[in-house]
């Protein structure tokens, strides 16, 4: 027989190598990325300075030989300041007009390390009369900066490596081999080895990791009888839970106990039944993520379950943001079909969001509450008739005004009917039913 083979999992030092190799990485393109940002802007801060005082002695000579027309001495003076640096790309005088008085140009404007200088204009009189463009080529220097980076850099990356290295050894010495020989020991500890002899380590944590290890051993030797007779007490209570229904169901089958339910326990009884949903939840939910679609129906639902209980029924199951209620009375049943208005009407006022608004549809009669499912997995449900009318009365309030409408059965088993306005709506005919069935609308008095 082949034995299964274990999942290949990555050594701790491979990790913990590739943790710093690329802490190493991040740290070294951070330096290089500072380093050149505060080189170039000290460069740009510095050229910007020297070309903004060449300029103001140019704007002088400029006014000059404006005031005088003389263009000859306006671009020998151009000339001779664009020979005097090599690294002015372009520096041209234009008139008020635009038009080139005097330039000067070499091939280096068109680098990608151009740098304009701010110059102000060329004022006579309180008007402009001309503009002065400078544009100066920094590539000579950004290599120079480019070069220091790089050697900076360089000796970050080894110094850093260095450092790895090192940690690397204490890593292996203080942590992974004391790991390596506990790994070792929970082999023992596996196949039944449970003495308590494991010293490794000499760091706090490693060494109060033995001394746990030793405690577990000892745990698990005195646990290992106990641990049968648990595993099979929590069977028999987990098979306990996955059968488990409702109390309220429980006292409609006459069983006192959870576990004395058998698959297809059944019992007719006469109750109503109380179906609700919200309208339009599906367009709702689509304006909802899944997080805020669950917090939303949980909520709803723990503002509206308790009416139920309060009116003495019981929850049969949620479909969804729909609520399957049964009563033993018809009385209960409108009671709590009232009553989620009312607390509907508190929860749309605590959302502070859109309103919400439900259907509830009552019908009585006669159903067998019973156990169905299999042996593994078993629910407690409701057969009948009664069902599927109650589910049709809540689908019908879309088309009818009435929010609560109740069957013609349940209109007769109530005993207080003094305390709703009951309005006939209409005449529906039941699946798989010859006789049309009697539908009224409910609401409560005023004052009631």
């Amino acid at each position: 027989m082949t034995a299964k083979k274990r999942k290949n999992h990555p050594k701790l030092s491979s990790r913990i190598s590739f943790v710093f190799v690329m802490a190493t990485l991040i740290i070294s393109i951070f330096t290089i990325f500072v380093s050149r940002v505060t080189q170039t802007n000290f460069l740009e801060g510095q050229a910007k300075k020297k070309y903004e005082q060449f300029a103001s002695i140019l704007l002088i000579s400029s006014l000059d030989a404006i005031i005088t027309e003389d263009v000859n001495l306006l671009a020998n003076i151009v000339k001779e300041i664009g020979r005097s640096d090599a690294d002015i790309a372009l520096l041209r005088v234009t008139n008020e007009d635009g038009k080139t008085l005097a330039m000067w140009e070499n091939h280096r404007q068109k680098s990608e390390y151009v740098l304009p200088i701010r110059i102000n204009p060329i004022v006579i009189e309180g008007k402009e009369k001309g503009k002065i463009e400078l544009l100066v080529d920094l590539s000579r220097q950004y290599q120079q900066i480019d070069a220091f980076v790089f050697r900076n850099s360089l000796i970050t990356i080894v110094l850093l490596i260095g450092l790895l290295g090192i940690q690397l050894v204490i890593v292996r010495k203080e942590a992974i081999e004391p790991i390596e020989l506990v790994e070792k020991r929970l082999l023992e500890i596996e196949v039944g080895d449970f003495r308590e002899n494991c010293t490794v380590g000499e760091t706090r944590e490693i060494v109060q990791l033995s001394r746990s290890l030793n405690k577990v051993s000892k745990t698990l030797k005195e646990q290992r009888s106990a641990e049968r007779k648990a595993r099979f007490a929590l069977e028999s209570l987990n098979n306990a839970y996955v059968r488990f229904v409702p109390k309220a169901f429980l006292d409609q089958l006459e069983k006192k106990e959870i576990t004395s339910v058998e698959l297809g326990d059944h019992k007719s009884a006469y109750i109503s039944i109380l179906f609700s949903d919200i309208r339009s939840f599906t367009t709702m939910a689509e304006r909802m993520t899944v997080d805020e679609t669950f917090i939303f129906i949980n909520e709803y639902l723990a503002e509206l379950g308790p009416v139920v209980r309060k009116n003495h029924g019981f929850i049969d199951k949620y479909i969804g943001d729909a609520i399957m209620a049964i009563f033993t009375t018809a009385d209960d049943a409108v009671k709590a079909g009232t009553d989620m208005f009312l607390a509907l009407e508190r929860f749309n006022a605590e959302r502070c969001a859109d309103e919400i608004t439900i259907g509830v549809g009552i019908h009585t009669g006669e159903v067998m509450l019973g156990t169905i499912g299999e042996k593994s997995r078993m629910e407690g449900t409701v057969i009948g008739d009664v069902v599927n009318l109650a589910a049709r009365l809540e689908n019908l309030t879309k088309d009818y005004p009435s929010s609560l409408l109740i069957s013609a059965q349940t209109k007769k088993e109530l005993s207080e009917s003094e305390r709703y306005e009951i309005i006939f709506v209409d005449e529906v005919l039941a699946k798989g039913k010859s006789i049309p069935t009697k539908i009224y609308g409910v609401e409560i008095k005023s004052g009631s």
